[in-house]
């Protein structure tokens, strides 16, 4: 299929998908995702730490060597963060993605387009991981058609002890 960004603007890096469009993060965006998170989101978190969201999105956009917001096109409202830190190796990125129920009305606009954004993290990266809650069946179905391998399940993981997978995807 193919890739419908284009790039509108050199400095800003504003990708256009019609309804969306993705965008380099700003602090302000942990807040508007943060405080409205998908409940399956949410309770992943909930399961690994107790820092709030909001905290963790914050942190998340000021770690991150990559950071983009996808906003809904209607009114700007930010729907997800995703992003890729350095793991003390340039050669190992963690991934991650945080959205809130908007996502879903115009996931099918990013998904399309999720192969160019995990080659974007990836292209200073040998390698891409990071774990994720085994009940995000949505999420790990996702994963797993963008390419990554699930190597480990951790049966207790996590402040809740909770069953997650690793997952890891080697650049091309």
């Amino acid at each position: 299929m193919k890739e419908e960004h284009t790039l509108e603007e050199q400095d800003g890096a504003k990708w256009d998908y019609g309804t969306i469009y993705v965008r380099r993060s700003i602090i302000p965006d942990a807040r508007a995702v943060g405080s409205n998170l998908r409940i399956a989101d949410r309770n992943e978190l909930l399961a690994l730490t107790e820092l709030s969201p909001v905290s963790i999105i914050e942190d998340g956009i000021r770690d991150s060597v990559a950071c983009y917001t996808i906003c809904l096109r209607e009114d700007n409202t930010p729907c997800a963060v995703f992003g890729v830190n350095d793991c003390g190796d340039q050669q190992v990125g963690v991934v991650w993605c945080l959205g809130t129920p908007d996502l879903f009305h115009v996931a099918n606009k990013f998904l399309r387009n999720s192969k160019f954004w995990v080659k974007k993290l990836g292209e200073h990266h040998e390698f891409l991981f990071n774990v994720i809650d085994a009940r995000q069946t949505v999420y790990i179905k996702w994963l797993k058609w963008l390419g990554f391998e699930f190597t480990q399940k951790f049966e207790e993981y996590g402040l809740e002890r909770r069953p997650f997978w690793l997952f890891i995807k080697k650049n091309d």
